[in-house]
């Protein structure tokens, strides 16, 4: 669990890059902050 959870966290980062929010789409950038926001509260 820890280990998805790390990948989560990466990934969001990841997405909160300003060069990276310019190439992924809206609906792609909103999944991973959504996800990421359920593993918080299943955390």
């Amino acid at each position: 669990m820890a280990t998805v959870g790390t990948a989560l966290f990466i990934a969001v980062a990841a997405a909160s890059v300003q060069a990276a929010r310019n190439r992924l789409s809206y609906e792609t950038w909103y999944g991973i902050h959504l996800y990421a926001t359920l593993d918080g509260l299943l955390a």
